[in-house]
């Protein structure tokens, strides 16, 4: 699709969509005018974030545990088949 093509259809669709994607639409152009990239994970609580680090050390150090074995474990704790 051409700029102008692309330029037309969102002018159109601008008055359609929801509060919430105009939200989004406005930080995604803010972030792209502003030339920084944008990262989810900046915008998460301070516990979560923790959270991941944490897990993701986990996983480098390789102190993690398959899901097979997670579920085996799991239905034998609550007798689950």
């Amino acid at each position: 699709m051409d700029n102008t093509k692309l330029r037309a259809k969102w002018q159109k669709s601008i008055s359609e969509v929801d509060e919430d994607f105009l939200i989004l639409i406005d930080e995604i152009y803010e972030s792209y005018r502003n030339h920084k990239p944008s990262d989810f994970f900046d915008n998460l609580p301070d516990d979560i974030q923790n959270l991941l680090l944490i897990s993701k050390k986990q996983s480098d150090d390789h102190q993690t545990s398959p899901h097979s074995e997670v579920v085996k474990e799991i239905r034998a704790k609550y007798n689950v088949k």
